[in-house]
């Protein structure tokens, strides 16, 4: 997942000049960036942008557009994090099962601006087989006018079950906010959503707490507000 040598070794000669570096990686799939992520002033993943790219990389970093893209896969920190390439179980692969420290999480981006949430408002309890509404309000806390990628994510910290994911996003939302403004949020989350997979494939509702988070990132690694729901009744078979 390393750039090829010559590149990073390019790079650490213009480093020796003083002056800002800036990586601009065009490439099809996220890579490690080791020394870029220590040495670099900042680094913008492009992917394949095509014939309009240069002039949207252009207006990015001059600051005429202020960014918010999210990364859709994860930045690990090597190879040896990962399982062999022939073992096809998701331990320890993705965001949802990955145990370890990565570099650039699922979910992560930067702006020009800082947002804020207010505490999530929902309902302490649900029926199973029931929807049920989470809400939130994100404020544009910085000085500049940006968009935010509000993201929902659910956890089922109290199942025993080993292939439970660690958290799975279930919602999001792409706002535009001016300096100061603040705006409503608002996610249903459906049975489907709180359900899990069983150990014959099926997917069902059952009783437990399931913790929330709404933020611009994943939880722990962005701003954001947690909540917990309780899930209560009788066992709903999804399908």
């Amino acid at each position: 997942m390393k750039l090829p040598p010559v590149q990073t070794e390019l790079m650490k000669e213009l480093k020796k000049t003083g002056r800002p570096l800036i990586l601009v990686n065009m490439s099809g799939s996220v890579m490690s960036f080791d020394w870029e992520s220590r040495n670099a002033d900042a680094i913008l993943q492009a992917w394949y942008g095509g014939q309009a790219a240069g002039d949207a990389i252009t207006d990015v970093l001059f600051g005429d557009y202020n960014p918010a893209g999210r990364m859709p896969l994860t930045t690990y920190m090597n190879d040896e994090d990962l399982p062999d390439f022939e073992d096809y179980s998701m331990a320890n692969r993705t965001y949802r099962y990955f145990k370890g420290d990565v570099r650039y999480p699922f979910g992560y981006g930067l702006s020009y601006t800082t947002f804020g949430y207010a505490p999530l408002q929902n309902a302490s309890t649900v029926k199973t087989g029931e929807s049920i509404q989470v809400t939130t309000i994100v404020t544009n806390t910085g000085k500049r006018a940006g968009d935010e990628v509000v993201q929902l994510y659910v956890s089922h910290p109290q199942n025993g079950n080993t292939r439970v994911p660690l958290r799975a996003l279930k919602g999001f939302k792409r706002i535009h906010l001016d300096t100061g403004e603040s705006r409503q949020v608002t996610f249903t989350l459906s049975p489907e959503e709180l359900s899990l997979v069983d150990e014959k494939g099926n997917q069902v509702e059952k009783e437990g707490t399931v913790e929330l988070y709404i933020g611009g990132g994943q939880p722990y690694k962005s701003e954001g507000s947690f909540g917990e729901l309780k899930i209560e009744g009788e066992k709903y078979v999804v399908y």
